[in-house]
């Protein structure tokens, strides 16, 4: 205790530069049997990693399954946040790293070797029933720079007590809504670190990070310095400003008096932290820069103005409401902060929350009452939609035990690959499509809900079903016997892609049968689901397929689930993906992850970023007593601050909008300033115009304060108008009445004069600007670190690169190479035949194409050159080391070891009988392909080159570099030098 306390004091006293990577492990989990899936193994670790990264802390993962000693040799704290047992060796070589002086941080564990290091009992598990309702935990001061509290509202424990005359004290209790003490620890420490009661669940994000880093501070003398360091730096740029500086100059030009007096305390606060700073007071330091970053962040949500006619909703998992709140104050918070639509979860896939004669009955029916009813009167109340969510196929942990165990002794669930059970019912059983069925068709028959909402529209994952029942009604579809089951179905198995195509008509006969059924009962009842954010993977990997539900009219609305902690930048892209995928065919209705979220200012940003890339209205996931409490008043006060309107996009008919200016371009939805732009919007044949239409123009996700006065026309169910505007930006065309009918354009750019320009260049070739040089091409458009490898070859002499934005054969024929990096957006274009034929006939003329990671064929990219690349592995090698082959002339000047790649995994393929391998994975699967096609050369390269962490854009590595120097020179037919 006295050893690991001294280290905290140093800390203060301190000043050195320290690399967190080489300090701080999180022991990632890795799957065994009895253990939680890969993916929430990964959710707790990732969850601490972005903590901890908010104060300057890189940490780095280490498997906790063959712990190899090296991997901890200059660690300083490793920190286990959700393990199972450690294997005995393992568990030897953590037993000499604290031996040697290394300390932990462990989360919820019944491991009793790691018990008997930090000195407590045998955990015992404790479930919310016994232990009471926990809001929080309350701090001991025992580490320098832990909160007074923490909010975490865990539901069950392994309850850690100090053993007995050991050095181990009680760190945290639990303590309930009104801090009175539960009577259990949170938190004990010891000499050897410290152990905590659950998981570490986020839920009070600042807080969390300050519990989190004090633990680290214990351990690493250089923490506090360095994390002032941090959280000055990072104060106010969560948005994406270059610093708080710039951050403070937007509010200042937004014309908001509260802005701007909450953005000067914020700047004072910011100076303070600074001069704590150089006094060597790092945690005032960290305190002051912490307060900064908050009110400059609200300071900026202070100026994002609410909207009209748009959804604003929440779900919410709770069939209760919040915590012991009840429907009416739960809706009523709601109601009270500009929020109009709520989407509860009544009903799960094998248990109901209210007096179903479909479903079982939850018992706490029985004493809590009918929960539709309730929330319905709530809902009327307060003047709030209620969409009921139905959890599909996925009994889960709230439905009872002995329900499962029926289900599965009934064999009417889905097995994965490994033949292990899952909770989730089988889609092709008859028996459990009508279930599915009858259970939303009785909601609408029973309840006057304004919709009904389907969640978990899919298969678990890709490894799912491989049941007795999945094979026989596989083969079925199939027309004959599968021999090597489950294999032949598994990911890159012989009937994969015909397996995938079965699972997915299983998906989308539950949206097929209830749309139409549901609006026969009901025809104002409206149809919507919570989809994956990735719409065209999630037709392979969970058999989800948003768009053939859209082409067959199934949905109302749709509501991606775009959650994302603080990547702005790629809420925005997938949005617009998104919506380029809808063809403005239903409203779509963007789901923000606000419980990821340290601050209710970036829930803010992110309902500003979707409303600019042309979502009519968000959801919030979800609405429990953090969001109520701390981010609904923040809300009120910004986004939220005026009343939507009672008429939303899903209450009328959407139109099919078409836009032409006199002169014609080969792009339909860029024009200039200042030119007449025609707008005909088509209506649907039975639609009634009962009264009179106007149009509103929305520039960047808003009216516009001054709307033009605009002439319409109509013939029919036509409508026609033209506009022209002097500014550039984005537009969208809203036409209404004001009573029943709010439809909106897709979103047309304006540009100026220069921008078009550059715009119309864009569809020619790529500009090369000097003779004799290797003519380079690399595709843009925001494909996966394509900026780093284009800045990279302009670097070397020997290369005239440029940029490129099109596929044309006449653009492609002057160049020599062409690089094509997997695209983040667009990707249609590389999926299709026809693309797939202009770059073979592209290089069967002479010319050498480079693909990088999925664009070498998979995730329903096409594979250009099967000679060379004979097959590509559905599943990418969840491993960053490759070794080249020394034999081939790529290989020149590379090391002769493993080599680190800057993304986590690579995809890997089989040569055809033109390809040789050039690198492959530590395992020996090849992950680089090269060979010569007719005249041309063609190089797939399974590595994510420019491609970082959270899939983000990041330097090349001095190999990463060279190997791209390689394949360039090899492509042009240059010797190496």
């Amino acid at each position: 205790m006295k050893n690991f306390l001294s280290l905290a004091l140093l800390a203060c006293l301190t000043i050195a530069t320290s690399s967190f990577a080489q300090s701080v492990a999180i022991m990632k989990g890795i799957y065994r049997e009895g253990s939680a899936s890969q993916g929430e193994l990964d959710n707790h670790s990732n969850r601490i990693k972005a903590r901890l990264e908010t104060l300057g802390v890189k940490a780095t993962l280490v498997p906790d399954l063959n712990i190899k000693p090296d991997s901890l040799k200059s660690i300083k704290i490793a920190i286990f946040p959700y393990n199972a047992p450690l294997l005995e060796n393992d568990a030897k070589t953590i037993g000499d790293f604290v031996a040697n002086g290394g300390k932990l941080l462990v989360f919820y564990t019944n491991d009793e070797y790691l018990a008997k290091l930090l000195d407590i009992e045998k955990p015992k598990y404790y479930p919310r029933a016994q232990f009471g309702s926990p809001a929080a935990v309350k701090f001991n001061a025992l580490l320098q720079g832990l909160p007074q509290t923490m909010a975490q509202n865990s539901w069950n424990i392994l309850h850690p007590v100090p053993l007995p005359n050991s050095p181990a004290k009680v760190l945290a209790r639990w303590i309930d809504k009104d801090g009175k003490e539960l009577g259990y620890n949170a938190a004990t420490i010891s000499k050897n670190g410290v152990v905590f009661a659950h998981t570490y669940l986020d839920q009070d994000p600042m807080q969390g990070a300050k519990f989190l880093f004090a633990i680290v501070a214990g351990a690493d003398p250089d923490a506090w310095p360095n994390a002032a360091k941090s959280a000055i730096d990072n104060a106010g740029v969560f948005v994406g400003e270059n610093s708080f500086h710039d951050l403070k100059k937007r509010i200042d030009n937004a014309y908001d008096d509260d802005a701007r007096k909450l953005a000067y305390q914020a700047d004072k606060l910011l100076q303070n932290a600074k001069l704590a700073q150089s006094n060597k007071k790092y945690p005032e330091a960290v305190d002051l820069a912490q307060q900064a970053d908050v009110a400059i962040k609200n300071a900026y949500a202070k100026t994002i103005p609410p909207r009209r006619g748009e959804l604003r909703g929440a779900w919410i998992h709770s069939a209760y409401g919040i915590s012991d709140w009840g429907w009416d104050k739960t809706i009523k918070t709601l109601a009270e902060n500009g929020f109009n639509a709520v989407f509860p979860n009544m009903l799960w896939g094998y248990v109901a929350d209210y007096e179903s004669d479909v479903l079982p009955r939850h018992p706490a029916v029985k004493t809590k009452g009918d929960q539709i009813k309730l929330c319905l009167e709530a809902c009327e109340k307060y003047g709030l939609e209620m969409h009921v969510w139905k959890v599909c196929w996925n009994m889960g942990y709230h439905t009872p035990p002995e329900l499962i165990k029926k289900m599965q002794d009934a064999n009417k669930t889905q097995l994965k690959l490994d033949g292990s059970q899952t909770r989730y019912l089988a889609p092709h059983i008859p028996e459990n499509l009508q279930l599915e069925i009858e259970a939303m068709l009785e909601i609408v028959r029973k309840y006057k809900v304004h919709g009904i909402h389907f969640d978990y529209i899919r298969y678990p994952d890709s490894s799912t079903d491989f049941s007795g029942s999945a094979k026989l009604d596989f083969e079925k579809f199939l027309g004959k016997q599968v021999e090597n089951w489950p294999k032949d179905c598994a990911p890159n198995g012989k009937y994969r892609t015909k397996y995938n195509e079965w699972r997915r008509n299983n998906i989308t006969q539950l949206v097929k049968n209830v749309y139409p059924k549901a609006k026969k009962i009901r025809s104002d009842i409206q149809v919507s689901a919570a989809v994956f954010i990735n719409w065209e993977s999630a037709k392979n990997s969970i058999a989800q397929d948003p768009v053939d539900w859209l082409d067959n009219n199934c949905l109302d609305f749709i509501c991606p689930m775009n959650y994302t902690a603080d990547d702005h930048q790629m809420l925005q892209r997938i949005t617009l993906n998104q919506l380029k995928a809808t063809q403005n065919r239903v409203p779509l209705y963007a789901g923000l992850g606000s419980y990821q979220h340290a601050d209710p200012a970036s829930t803010a940003h992110q309902i500003d970023i979707v409303r600019k890339a042309g979502a009519d209205g968000f959801i919030c996931f979800q609405h429990d007593s953090r969001f109520a409490t701390q981010f609904l008043p923040n809300l009120k006060d910004n986004a939220t601050s005026s009343n939507p309107g009672t008429l939303l996009p899903h209450h009328s008919p959407y139109a099919t909008f078409t836009f032409k200016a006199k002169k014609e371009y080969e792009f339909k939805d860029i024009f200039k300033v200042n030119e007449a732009v025609n707008v005909t919007a088509a209506f649907p044949k039975n639609t009634r115009f009962r009264k009179p239409l106007q149009v509103n123009i929305l520039k960047n996700g808003y009216h516009v304060q001054n709307q033009p006065n605009i002439k319409i026309s109509r013939s029919r169910t036509n409508v026609n108008c033209e506009f022209s505007t002097r500014e550039p930006g984005d537009y969208r065309i809203e036409i209404t009445d004001n009573e029943t009918i709010l439809t909106r354009s897709q979103t047309i750019r304006i540009l100026d004069d220069e921008a078009f320009k550059d715009r119309v260049a864009r569809e020619g070739p790529p500009l090369f600007r000097y003779d004799g040089k290797v003519r380079v091409a690399v595709w843009q458009d925001n494909a996966y670190g394509a900026t780093y490898i284009l800045n990279e070859l302009l670097n070397d002499n020997v290369f005239d690169a440029a940029p490129l934005h099109n596929l044309k054969p006449t653009s492609l024929k002057p160049c020599q190479v062409i690089i094509l990096p997997q695209p983040r957006q667009n990707s249609t274009l590389f999926k299709s035949e026809e693309t797939a034929k202009i770059l073979q006939d592209y290089i069967n003329k002479g010319g050498a194409i480079i693909t990088t990671h999925a664009m070498v064929g998979t995730r329903g990219f096409v594979n250009i050159a099967p000679l060379v690349v004979a097959t590509v592995d559905d599943k990418p090698a969840q491993i960053s080391i490759w070794k080249t082959n020394r034999r081939h002339e790529i290989a020149r000047n590379l090391p002769t070891g493993d080599i680190q790649s800057t993304f986590v995994d690579m995809i890997t393929m089989k040569p055809g009988r033109a390809g040789t391998a050039v690198a492959t994975t530590s395992s020996g699967l090849p992950a680089i392909v090269a060979g010569k096609v007719g005249r041309g050369r063609y190089i797939a390269c399974g590595l994510g080159l420019g491609i970082g962490r959270n899939d983000k854009d990041a330097k090349l590595s001095e190999e990463d570099i060279q190997l791209l120097h390689n394949m360039v020179y090899w492509s042009a037919g240059l010797r190496l030098r």
